[in-house]
């Protein structure tokens, strides 16, 4: 077992902020933060700082403020890119959370692939969390085909790297998605179920006029047996 050395002391003294999150002491996250602030300021460690601004941005967040979360973001991201850290994709993860509380699954999207760029490499612990935002980003985006590979993705990357809290949080999103997915069929159903009664008087009326030799208009025939041919047997889940 690898001795605790003083260069992760800054990251677990801010991972000492997340047990307040999880329970939605605001406050308290906020206190911890300013003491940490001062400890950190005091001892000029750099990477901590940026650590340090990228978890008052999560805190902010889940307070619903999101320019102090962006400000705060900001710095962090800034700070990272000078030190060339692999922390840029932890603070990309933390853009990509605030972009989809602003309505912009584009950007967040992007935040999730800039962030999987650079864990996937070194396969850092926390991919699974990249690619479950690029889950979250493309339903937001009404790409159900992406979210649903992205989904299989995550939970399989949570199960190999045996993170059941991670792979507990994509369950909700793969029933939410399951639903969309059985509601889009039931829609083209019904769409298609329109198209072919709509085109039924049409048939009827051409078959009226050509009763006797039973002449039907070819085109219109043949649509409506393209139609009944394209509906959906049953909604898959």
């Amino acid at each position: 077992k690898r001795e605790v050395s003083w260069s992760d002391i800054p990251i677990h003294l801010i991972n000492s902020v997340q047990p307040y999150l999880a329970f939605g002491e605001i406050d308290k996250a906020i206190e911890r933060l300013h003491k940490l602030d001062e400890f950190f300021k005091k001892h000029v460690v750099m990477e901590a700082l940026a650590m340090l601004k990228d978890a008052y941005a999560q805190v902010y967040l889940a307070q619903g403020d999101l320019e102090k979360a962006e400000t705060c973001l900001n710095e962090a991201i800034a700070l990272f890119q000078q030190m060339h850290s692999f922390r840029l994709g932890e603070a990309y993860l933390t853009r990509g959370a605030l972009r989809l509380a602003q309505q912009q699954p584009a950007a967040a999207l992007q935040c999730a692939v800039d962030a999987r760029a650079i864990f996937e490499p070194i396969e850092y612990y926390r991919l699974g969390e990249a690619i479950l935002l690029e889950a979250k980003s493309a339903a937001a985006l009404q790409d159900y085909a992406l979210a649903h590979a992205r989904l299989t993705e995550a939970c399989a990357e949570f199960d190999r790297l045996q993170q059941p809290h991670h792979r507990a949080e994509a369950t909700h999103p793969a029933h939410e998605l399951e639903e969309v997915i059985g509601l889009e069929h039931h829609v083209v159903e019904l769409e298609e179920g329109e198209r072919v009664l709509a085109l039924e008087p049409e048939l009827h009326a051409v078959e009226a006029q050509h009763a006797v030799d039973g002449e039907v208009r070819a085109e219109v025939a043949q649509e409506i047996d393209i139609v009944q041919l394209l509906q959906p047997v049953g909604v898959v889940h």
